[in-house]
C-alpha cells in the first residue's frame, strides 16, 4: 500500500486525538456507564492505530496510507458520537477533506513535536 506524505492538518489531528480527545471522551463515557466501557473490535483497532501513528510521527516518519486515513476518520466519527451521547447533544458527523490530510512535500522533522507543544498549551 503506497504511503502518502502527511500534512500539518494530519499531524495536528493525531496530536489532538492522542493528547486530549481519546482520554477525555473515553473517561466521560466510562463515568456515564458507571465505570464499565466495552469497545468494539473496530474501535480497539482504530485506537491502537492512532497511538502507533503518534509514535511514528514522534519518530519523524510523517506518512500514512489511505486505509489509515479512513480508520482515523472512523475513529473521529465515533468520538464525536460518544461526545454527543455523553453531553446529550444532537449527533453530528465529522467533515474531513481527504486532500487536507496529505501534502506533496515532506514536512520538516521537528514539525510534529511543535504541534504537540501547541496542543499542550491550548
Amino acid at each position: 500500500m503506497p504511503m502518502l506524505n502527511s500534512s500539518a492538518d494530519m499531524l495536528g489531528l493525531i496530536a489532538e486525538l492522542n493528547m486530549r480527545r481519546i482520554s477525555k471522551v473515553c473517561g466521560e463515557r466510562a463515568r456515564r456507564l458507571g465505570g464499565m466501557m466495552k469497545l468494539t473490535p473496530e474501535n480497539i483497532e482504530n485506537l491502537k492505530l492512532a497511538r502507533s501513528m503518534h509514535k511514528r510521527f514522534v519518530a519523524g516518519d510523517f506518512r500514512h496510507s489511505e486505509k489509515e486515513q479512513g480508520q482515523i476518520k472512523s475513529l473521529c466519527d465515533w468520538l464525536v458520537r460518544e461526545h454527543a451521547l455523553n453531553h446529550n447533544h444532537p449527533e453530528k458527523t465529522v467533515a474531513m477533506e481527504d486532500s487536507s490530510l496529505r501534502c506533496m512535500l515532506p514536512l520538516p522533522p521537528e514539525s510534529y513535536l511543535q504541534v504537540c507543544g501547541e496542543v499542550e498549551t491550548w
